[in-house]
């Protein structure tokens, strides 16, 4: 990547940093408000999953390209079972079944 994309990539990055924190922090102080502590902490969990999920996807995209060291295959499943074993964990903390 040129030098100047590589620095607008970095700014835009930032910048959607920013919101998704912003906007996690705001939403979690007005349902923490308006409906309680549970509905806030519930968008806490959905914010902080939404962040982890941008991180995870700028790694995926920065791993494209030449140069880039492979990764074992069994990466992919574990982060799968992790995956499954936090929604169960959340569905079963939060009681959203019942």
């Amino acid at each position: 990547m040129p030098q100047i994309d590589q620095a607008f990539y970095e700014r835009v990055v930032r910048r959607i940093r920013a919101l998704i924190l912003m906007l996690g922090a705001a939403g979690v102080i007005v349902l923490s408000i308006w409906q309680g502590p549970r509905m806030g902490g519930g968008f806490l969990v959905g914010a902080a999953a939404s962040y982890l999920s941008f991180w995870r996807w700028q790694h995926v995209v920065e791993s494209i390209g030449p140069g880039k060291v492979r990764r074992s295959a069994w990466l992919l499943p574990l982060r799968m079972a992790l995956i499954v074993a936090a929604g169960y964990v959340i569905i079963r903390l939060t009681g959203v079944n019942q």
